[in-house]
């Protein structure tokens, strides 16, 4: 029997990783693991014991009041990172642009979020822009639901928008739920800010749970 930590990391990655005996963690509080890329900050959310084979990555420790300032500077290296991409990508047809950069901890791998007007191949800026801040770019397109989501906005209900604060993942919607709903069809009642159909849509429709707001989640 081992016993093994459920982690999930910034980018909503989730991970089993092995959990050195006599470390106590509390769900929520912020950790560094080592990972298939390197080492990073993730998320304790759980522990449990299994029969498998211990899994290859392995939490260290709870993140430490002296690691703020490690954090800070990978912060400000992950900042140049992104308008160095936003110069690097200025010349392309389809308009490219970052939404948010993160170095992990250890510096092995730098995540760039940008949008694209279509699907761009950037691989060529991978090598330039890795041999500049020796490390490696992963570049991540998002969709017009993540945009919103990184960026922040607020639904019309007049609070922030279930994206950009409890929700993790955006739930299938379809039209069928706006007709069972009696929604009109029109753009200005069944888009939301990110000119895609509403979330809620989903949420409020039998097929969707009938749950509305994080509260009822929780329940």
């Amino acid at each position: 029997m081992t016993t093994v930590a459920n982690i999930v990391t910034p980018e909503n990655g989730v991970y089993t990783c092995r959990r050195p005996d006599g470390l106590r963690l509390r769900p929520g509080c912020r950790c560094l693991a080592t990972l298939d890329y390197g080492v990073d900050c993730v998320t304790f959310r759980s522990e449990e014991t299994v029969q498998a084979p211990p899994p290859a990555f392995l939490l260290l420790r709870e993140l430490r009041k002296e690691d703020g300032a490690i954090l800070d500077q990978n912060e400000e290296i992950a900042g140049r990172a992104k308008e160095a991409f936003d110069r690097a990508t200025s010349g392309e047809r389809a308009r490219v642009r970052a939404l948010r950069s993160r170095l992990s901890f250890g510096r092995e791998r730098l995540f760039i979020r940008y949008t694209a007007q279509m699907p761009i191949d950037l691989r060529r800026y991978a090598g330039e822009l890795g041999r500049t801040f020796h490390t490696q770019f992963h570049f991540w397109q998002v969709s017009a639901r993540e945009e919103a989501a990184l960026l922040g906005c607020v639904g019309v209900c007049g609070r922030k928008a279930c994206c950009c604060s409890w929700q993790q993942v955006p739930p299938p919607v379809t039209i069928k739920m706006a007709k069972e709903q009696a929604v009109p069809l029109q753009p200005a009642a069944i888009n939301g800010i990110c000119g895609k159909l509403k979330c809620c849509l989903a949420f409020e429709s039998e097929t969707g749970g009938g749950r509305t707001c994080k509260e009822d989640v929780d329940k």
